[in-house]
């Protein structure tokens, strides 16, 4: 099976790339699911996210990397 999307998360675990096609909020959770399958869920306090002072770009969080229809 070809991935759709794969979404790259930065957690204090480390970059995880999940092969994932649409994300949801529950509670304190962020969730994944490919289709119907819950693929993943990371904790919204685990996800690392930054702005860079200078460029004022995001870096980190959750990002799609590939996406394809």
């Amino acid at each position: 099976m070809t991935s759709k999307q794969i979404m790259r998360i930065h957690t204090t675990a480390g970059v995880e790339e999940i092969d994932a096609d649409r994300l949801i909020v529950e509670g304190d959770e962020y969730v994944l699911f490919r289709g119907e399958e819950e693929v993943r869920r990371v904790k919204m306090t685990d996800v690392l996210h930054e702005t860079d002072p200078e460029t004022g770009e995001d870096r980190g969080g959750i990002v799609t990397i590939y996406s394809r229809s």
